[in-house]
């Protein structure tokens, strides 16, 4: 039975939001300028980071990181099996391999003791998704990474905030992905980060990112409007 005393969200709207959108949409600077610069800076100095590039979504952040790790067609990526279908779409669609461990029974995690008989030498990156917000068993899933010479890409999509240890998620692989989709912490219609400390990484996503187009202004206020209605449908009024 559906408790209405705990709403999925409460919606908390700022008067300049959509105006701001609108003007930001019609400058033809939303990829870049002084908006985008501000929140890169906040968000990596929030996180801990040296780098965090805002980016169009975070599956498109997804395959940005393992592009920029130098990942090829055909390589392996070990994920949990259980996973927003998206992130294997992302990885198939980029032309790499996902291998899916089980996730543990009592933590809905990928499973720490099944992750090994999955690696071979295809093997390339393991995502460690930090699900529901819950950071995933990092430590272990590092000493993995290590024996095998593998990239960590941390899957931060719904965990804005939690901590491992004395550090925001985030920072402990070579990477990490945020998203700023409408169900997330901060809400943005569309869009994510990626995080990192490697330098040289993050000037290799923000140049794919420069290549790339943004939808036209019909398509932005339209996300958003959208965003309302979802908001105000799943706010402690309705839901």
């Amino acid at each position: 039975m559906l408790y209405k005393g705990i709403p999925k969200r409460t919606v908390n709207f700022c008067m300049r939001d959509f105006n701001d959108i609108v003007n930001l949409s019609l400058s033809g600077s939303v990829k870049e300028g002084e908006y985008i610069n501000k929140f890169e800076d906040v968000f990596k100095s929030y996180i801990g980071s040296k780098e965090a590039v805002a980016v169009s979504s975070g599956r498109f952040a997804l395959e940005l990181i393992l592009e920029g790790l130098g990942l090829r067609r055909g390589d392996k990526v070990v994920l949990s099996s259980f996973n927003f279908k998206g992130v294997p779409l992302s990885l198939i669609n980029a032309g790499f391999i996902p291998v899916f461990v089980d996730a543990d029974e009592q933590t809905f995690q990928m499973d720490i003791n099944k992750i090994e008989e999955k690696i071979d030498g295809n093997t390339k990156a393991i995502i460690a998704t930090h699900l529901f917000g819950q950071p995933c068993s990092l430590k272990p899933i590092e000493n993995l990474a290590k024996k095998h010479n593998l990239h960590i890409v941390e899957d931060c999509a719904h965990a804005l905030g939690a901590f491992y240890g004395n550090g925001h998620v985030g920072v402990f692989g070579k990477a990490g992905f945020f998203s700023l989709t409408a169900s997330k912490t901060i809400n943005t219609s569309f869009g994510g980060v990626v995080v990192t400390n490697d330098t040289i990484l993050a000037a290799k996503i923000r140049t794919r990112v420069s290549r790339n187009g943004f939808p036209d202004d019909g398509y932005v206020i339209k996300k958003r409007l959208m965003t309302y209605i979802y908001s105000l449908l799943t706010d402690r009024t309705f839901y």
